[in-house]
């Protein structure tokens, strides 16, 4: 996809009007490819983990107690090595999230204001670059959205180990010892929760990119009024003079 749009920028172009820094863009455009996919195929291991924790851990519903005591221990001491794998995710990827989601709103935010200054006034369209334009936003924030998709793959695995505990906790409800560590369980799941953030700035849901389209909207909405009121004081400063 990244060589097509390469070539059919050649194409329209023309290679004569290439510049480097042309190339640079695409070459950070394939590495952002790269980098959404190494994030994101991390991520989807992690939600792997979290769900074989709950299917080993679902697994003991029917089992005695001896075996379910030793899985609930087990999974006790797995989940809090997760979570210091999530940490240290968020450690390694959470600038780079929080870079990705800018890049993201500055490519929307550029694209609205490349249609009011040079679209909109003109009332001429070039097709070729527009088309291009739009595939570059939509392709980034398809990618931020599967790394984002999968984070939330991650989180909402480790939740179901709730649902785990507390149909354990049904079934096992007369034993008073393993009662105990369901619930020691419950508590460190409540206390140790799932959290994938941009560097601690908001953290990684399934609406995020409908929260950056958003707040990009809202400032192109700012910025057009501000153009508008700039345009219509120095019209008024012409008609004064």
């Amino acid at each position: 996809m990244i060589l097509v749009l390469y070539s059919m920028d050649i194409i329209f172009w023309q290679i004569e009007t290439q510049s480097l820094n042309f190339i640079l863009f695409y070459v950070y455009f394939y590495y952002n490819f790269l980098l959404s996919n190494v994030i994101g195929q991390i991520a989807l291991e992690i939600s792997f983990q979290y769900k074989y924790i709950k299917n080993a851990l679902a697994a003991t519903e029917y089992t005695n107690e001896e075996t379910c005591r030793k899985m609930l221990v087990q999974t006790k001491r797995l989940y809090l090595e997760m979570h210091k794998v999530v940490q240290t995710f968020n450690g390694l990827f959470g600038n780079i999230l929080l870079l990705m989601a800018i890049q993201c709103s500055l490519q929307i935010l550029d694209f609205g204001v490349f249609l009011m200054e040079k679209v909109v006034p003109n009332l001429k369209v070039e097709y070729d670059a527009l088309i291009i334009y739009i595939i570059f936003i939509v392709l980034d924030l398809v990618w931020f959205s599967l790394t984002q998709f999968r984070c939330n793959m991650a989180k909402d695995e480790s939740l179901k180990l709730l649902e785990v505990c507390f149909n354990l906790l049904d079934n096992h409800s007369n034993t008073s010892d393993l009662n105990l560590e369901l619930q020691a369980l419950i508590q460190q799941i409540k206390n140790r929760p799932v959290r994938f953030t941009a560097a601690e700035f908001f953290e990684i849901t399934r609406s995020t990119t409908f929260s950056i389209v958003g707040t990009t909207a809202t400032y192109f909405i700012v910025y057009v009024e501000l153009r508008s009121n700039d345009s219509s004081s120095w019209n008024h400063n012409n008609v004064t003079k």
